[in-house]
């Protein structure tokens, strides 16, 4: 334990503050939490606020407004200011001594306000507002990753409606359009029809500059790089998982299987492209395969610990611990090499995946019966029911060494968050088999060339 440090974890909407919390309790003297959310409903439907980890609560505006509309500046805004005043008066009741956000419009505001909480002798868990703009932009970072050669889908930012027709004669569809700063794939839309991409182009625009538009790169398959790096911008872990299984929607998807590595693709471009950056910490870099020739496309990063930081903690490697000592500078904990060969995985969530990918199927048949001219919708899946439960039964019976998800493995230590987090889940499973049915009995709805 850090001998008195007092700690606030901000985020508490997002899944990856309860994982903090858990990750940092044996350090921390006790550990404060900012409920963000206008909602009673929001603010405790997330997990952090019901574990017994925590010391005490308190309600925090929601700094995001503004970053989400894309005001991003060096100043704070009106809704930011009100927002560290909060944060400054809960430091000065709780005798504050760390404060560790974990979700990008948190990390944005406190790195700008960093001199200001120092002077109350609060530091804020992560760079400089100056080294952490480079991976908050998305233009920013594609151009690091091609300085560093790492492969990346071509992209462009075009400053109007001129360069965009530009773009579509020039380009064959469909398109990727994203905005410059954002997270949880906020406003990023495959189009595959030339209207379309004029029409999302001029509403991005409408809430942040010159959006990006690029080449979409086909296929389901993905490789993120999970690593913590030094103040030397030197990489001190690095797990590179194969992914088995994922429920994908849309354009996002969460892995309910993995099997660690500490090997792949471009790791030369990889390193190339952390010095690149100059940001230390945690991160997350996401990238897609390429089907044409099986490499890595450079998608984006994610300067946080992420909701699947599960993944490197209950492999022994503790990154919120080793990103509070680099930000304290103190001696870091020891870091062992991850395993090769684990397989990670998350039984509710492949519940949840063998019921959809059976429910697909079946609505899928009778779509051809009472519709037949509908489209058939994007694959939510790439295996067929039958494989999908043939691979799932397989994993869990297979000798391999095998690691649950702490929401399951923790159940009965911290009931409420982990029992919470597994209703959600299926919540979320019940919510898409009703929005399928529904869309098999009025098919009209939802009908988009945007998807």
């Amino acid at each position: 334990m850090t001998k008195g440090l007092n700690l606030l974890i901000t985020n508490s909407q997002e899944d990856q503050s309860y994982l903090v919390v858990r990750s940092l309790r044996a350090e921390a003297s006790k550990i404060i939490l900012g409920l963000h959310g206008d909602s009673i409903a929001r603010r405790w439907s997330a997990l952090a606020p019901w574990s017994r980890h925590i010391d005490r609560r308190y309600r925090l505006p929601d700094p995001g407004k503004d970053w989400w509309a894309g005001l991003i500046q060096p100043a704070n805004t009106a809704v930011e200011e009100h927002y560290i005043c909060r944060v400054e008066q809960i430091c000065a009741l709780e005798d504050i001594t760390a404060i560790f956000p974990s979700f990008e419009p948190d990390i944005y505001v406190l790195a700008k306000n960093k001199p200001r909480l120092a002077k109350l002798g609060v530091v804020v868990i992560g760079p400089d507002y100056e080294a952490l703009m480079i991976p908050l932009s998305k233009e920013l970072t594609l151009r690091a990753a091609q300085r560093a050669g790492f492969p990346a889908p071509r992209t462009w930012s075009p400053a109007g409606l001129t360069e965009l027709e530009e773009i579509i004669a020039t380009t064959d569809p469909p398109w990727v359009i994203k905005p410059r700063f954002g997270a949880h794939a906020e406003g990023v839309r495959v189009v595959r029809q030339a209207s379309s991409l004029r029409r999302l182009f001029a509403q991005v625009s409408l809430r942040q500059e010159r959006p990006l538009v690029q080449e979409y790169i086909a296929g389901t398959g993905k490789q993120n790089y999970y690593l913590t790096v030094d103040r030397n911008f030197q990489i001190l872990s690095l797990l590179t998982p194969e992914v088995l299984r994922t429920r994908r929607r849309g354009v996002t998807d969460h892995s309910s299987a993995v099997i660690s590595s500490s090997t792949g693709p471009c790791l030369d471009e990889l390193h190339q492209l952390v010095r690149n950056l100059e940001y230390w910490g945690c991160m997350t870099i996401q990238t897609k395969i390429d089907p044409s020739d099986g490499l890595p496309r450079f998608m984006e990063i994610n300067p946080r610990v992420g909701d699947h930081l599960w993944f490197r903690t209950e492999l022994g490697v503790n990154e919120p611990l080793i990103y509070l000592r680099l930000a304290l500078d103190q001696p870091l904990p020891e870091i062992y090499p991850y395993p090769d060969g684990v397989l990670l995985l998350d039984p509710i969530d492949d519940v949840r995946n063998l019921v959809e990918s059976m429910a697909v199927a079946a609505l899928q048949r009778l779509r051809e019966i009472f519709s037949p001219a509908r489209a058939a919708p994007e694959e939510t899946y790439r295996d067929p029911p039958g494989a999908l439960l043939k691979d799932i039964l397989g994993n869990y019976s297979r000798g391999k060494r095998k690691v649950m998800a702490p929401y399951v493995r923790h159940i009965f230590d911290d009931p409420l968050p982990c029992g919470l987090r597994n209703v959600k889940v299926l919540a979320g499973l019940l919510r898409g088999l009703l929005g399928w049915v529904g869309g098999l009995i009025f098919p009209w709805r939802g009908r988009r060339d945007a998807v």
